[in-house]
């Protein structure tokens, strides 16, 4: 799930989920955009991940848990039932999900793949099968895309 988050100094990781766990209901959560770990230090796009990526990463690692059990367990690798993060393998098989930083993979039959299509104010795609692509922005865009996946 690594490859979901763009390389920067893991003290802002630390720091963000402190603060956005903070309160009740992801109080300090800011979709498009983080805060800085540095006093006099302004965030930005370029050097760090929104709230949304981190969100997001932390699903993945949810998700990979070994004791982590859902209907159709992601964790078993079979044609059916494939649960991929990060990146794709070079052969993904014929049924598989997956959630990803960008799309690699050209779409392919019992495929459904959540993956951030824009960065900066973040735009969440959900690809399924042959059905038309779903994008989700904004605030809740993430939970929308999310949710989706959890549900198809």
């Amino acid at each position: 799930a690594k490859e979901l988050l763009t390389p920067f100094p893991k003290s802002y990781l630390t720091s963000r989920i402190q603060e956005i766990a903070h309160g009740s209901c992801v109080n300090g959560f800011r979709w498009n955009a983080g805060k800085s770990h540095v006093r006099g230090k302004k965030w930005n796009k370029n050097d760090f991940p929104t709230d949304s990526s981190i969100l997001c990463y932390l699903f993945c690692v949810y998700l990979r848990h070994p004791s982590w059990r859902f209907e159709g367990d992601f964790k078993v690798s079979t044609p059916r039932t494939s649960f991929f993060t990060g990146t794709l393998p070079h052969k993904p098989g014929e049924h598989f999900r997956a959630i990803l930083p960008q799309m690699p993979a050209p779409k392919s039959t019992g495929h459904v793949i959540l993956f951030q299509s824009r960065f900066g104010d973040p735009l969440y795609t959900l690809s399924a099968d042959d059905e038309e692509d779903i994008r989700v922005t904004g605030h809740s865009g993430l939970f929308r895309g999310l949710a989706l996946f959890l549900m198809l």
